[in-house]
């Protein structure tokens, strides 16, 4: 009697796609976890709870997928047909021995690339396309051994394998785009690790990417994972792409300032900055008529941008430049209003009593 009644194939078939994708999660969310005890433990101690729960995940998946399939007693046959058939009992072995080598192989892979000082291999964004493509590759290799072990009709198995695809598809098809647009995002290069970028509402340095998911870093420390499907359907914004990047400040003069004089004091004080790049030069425009003030926008460039490098930048522009001002007498004025009266109207004098010269309250002295 099976623990599960699922009465048609269709169900079967349906509760099978559920459980592999749940794998697939289940491994993404150990992923998760190792990333984050690498900082705690050593690899060898992270890469061995990644193997314990890999066993685990697949055990338990074989598990639920003998219990839905109601398989238990052709597996205790097919046991017993092992032991008399020594044909299939190599096969099996030949199998578990092909897929352990292909995942063997793909943690020593992870290592020689992660450790390379190859001129081919000096960014973590070509470490990772390598180490997933020799990933793919390894596992499809090892999947077409272990079925021409089997004998195994592939055209058969790619109808199969097209209808259950179709099922996963339509089950999970926001964590596959995820897949997709990683691969798409790893030989694209939109941005690489550490590069400085904004993604939607997201800004941070860039600290690693999966097929999955891009884990960013943001400017208050805080980890923020977005997955690729929606890094490929936003706007992206590099700030590291061309090696340096443009900041604006804006500033106020004096009215009574000569604006001409006020710029190429500006300009002089910039030039002088430390974190300024000397070519583009430094540049100030007037910028509009404000309230209290004329407004000059103060233009400069730095070099390999960073947060930390345009923050810095700006409070070495702003000290120079109120510096400078102060020299040569320059005023950068606060909010003020005029009060005027209308024609025939006049300002009544204060009647409020004035204090006496000891403090004291005064009367009204008019």
């Amino acid at each position: 009697m099976p623990f599960v009644d699922l009465g048609t194939t269709a169900e079967q078939v349906v509760a099978t796609a559920a459980l592999v994708v749940g794998l697939a999660v289940a491994w993404l969310a150990v992923e998760a976890a190792s990333t984050r005890l690498r900082g705690r433990l050593s690899d060898l101690a992270v890469e061995t709870l990644e193997t314990v729960a890999f066993t685990v995940l697949v055990g338990a998946t074989a598990t639920a997928l003998v219990v839905v399939w109601d398989a238990a007693g052709q597996i205790v046959d097919e046991l017993a047909t092992i032991a008399e058939d020594e044909l299939l009992g190599v096969r099996i072995v030949v199998s578990v021995l092909v897929l352990s080598t292909a995942y063997g192989l793909t943690r020593v892979v992870r290592r020689v690339v992660d450790r390379s000082r190859v001129a081919e291999l000096s960014t973590d964004h070509r470490r990772q396309v390598i180490y997933h493509v020799v990933q793919v590759t390894l596992y499809a290799i090892g999947m077409l051994l272990v079925l021409a072990v089997w004998e195994v009709n592939l055209r058969d198995l790619l109808i199969g394998a097209g209808v259950l695809g179709v099922v996963i598809g339509l089950a999970a098809r926001e964590t596959l785009g995820a897949v997709v647009a990683g691969f798409v995002l790893l030989f694209a290069r939109p941005f690489t690790v550490g590069d400085w970028v904004v993604i939607a509402d997201r800004e941070g340095t860039v600290e690693n990417i999966t097929v999955v998911n891009t884990r960013l870093r943001t400017l208050d420390g805080e980890e923020v994972i977005v997955p690729n499907d929606r890094v490929a359907s936003q706007e992206v914004v590099n700030r590291s792409r061309e090696g340096r990047l443009r900041e604006t400040v804006e500033v106020g003069v004096d009215y009574e300032t000569d604006v001409r004089e006020a710029i190429e004091v500006a300009e002089r004080a910039m030039f002088e900055t430390d974190g300024i790049l000397k070519t583009p030069a430094p540049q100030v425009i007037a910028e509009r008529f404000g309230d209290s003030a004329v407004v000059l926008e103060l233009q400069f460039w730095i070099a390999d941008p960073s947060a930390g490098r345009l923050y810095r930048a700006r409070t070495n522009v702003v000290e120079a430049v109120k510096e400078a001002y102060a020299d040569a007498g320059i005023d950068v004025p606060f909010p003020q209003r005029t009060l005027s009266p209308r024609d025939g109207i006049t300002l009544a004098e204060d009647a409020r009593p004035r204090p006496t010269p000891d403090g004291g309250p005064g009367g009204d002295d008019r």
